[in-house]
C-alpha cells in the first residue's frame, strides 16, 4: 500500500470517529449524574464524595412500575428494546444506549469503513436487532464487506435460512462478490 493510500485510510477513519463524536454530542447527556455529598470523617475532617446516581427518566419509572406490578415468577418483556441491544457497545463502550436512528447511522458508518473488524460487529447487529429495517441495514452493511471471507460465510448462511427479503439481499451480495472468471486464450 502506498503512503497516499495509508493517508486516505487514516483520514477516512478519523472522519468516521469525528462524525460519531459529533452525533454523541448532539445526543442527550448520560443518564448518570454525579451527586456530591459532604461527609464528616471521624476526627472532624470533611470529605466530599461524588457518587454516580441515575436520573429517574420516564422510561425507568415505567420499567420499575411494570416490574413491581408483574407477578414474581412471570417473565416480562423489556419495556424498551434499545437496552437489549448490546452490539453498539463493541464500537463505543462508554456511549449511552442508542436509539434506532443512531444505531442505523452507526451501521452505515461501519459499512463505510469496510474494515474486516466490522464484520463480527455487523453479524452481531444482524442477530440482535428486532427491527426489520435495522436487520436489513446490518445486512446491507455486511454486503458492502462481501469481499471478506467471513462476511461471505455469514451472507451464505443468511441466503440459506433468512426470510424472503433478507435472503434476496444476501444472495445479491454473494453474486456480486463472486470473482469474475474470464476465459483466457491458451498459449501454445
Amino acid at each position: 500500500m502506498t503512503v497516499t493510500g495509508i493517508l486516505i485510510v487514516l483520514v477516512v477513519v478519523a472522519a468516521v470517529f469525528a462524525i460519531m463524536a459529533l452525533r454523541r454530542l448532539g445526543d442527550a447527556a448520560s443518564p448518570d449524574v454525579l451527586v456530591r455529598a459532604d461527609v464528616t470523617r471521624p476526627g472532624g475532617s470533611a470529605l466530599t464524595e461524588q457518587t454516580p446516581a441515575a436520573i429517574p427518566t420516564a422510561e425507568r419509572v415505567d420499567a420499575q412500575a411494570a416490574a413491581a406490578a408483574a407477578p414474581a415468577g412471570a417473565a416480562t418483556a423489556e419495556p424498551n428494546a434499545q437496552f437489549a441491544v448490546r452490539w453498539p457497545s463493541r464500537v463505543a463502550p462508554r456511549a449511552a444506549p442508542l436509539d434506532e436512528e443512531a444505531r442505523a447511522h452507526l451501521l452505515a458508518d461501519l459499512a463505510l469503513l469496510r474494515a474486516s473488524w466490522c464484520v463480527p460487529i455487523l453479524a452481531e447487529a444482524y442477530a440482535e436487532e428486532s427491527s426489520p429495517a435495522l436487520r436489513r441495514a446490518a445486512l446491507s452493511a455486511l454486503s458492502a464487506l462481501s469481499t471478506s471471507d467471513e462476511a461471505r460465510r455469514i451472507l451464505a448462511g443468511i441466503a440459506a435460512t433468512g426470510d424472503g427479503d433478507e435472503r434476496a439481499i444476501a444472495a445479491a451480495a454473494l453474486a456480486e462478490a463472486q470473482p469474475v472468471v474470464e476465459s483466457s486464450p491458451t498459449i501454445r
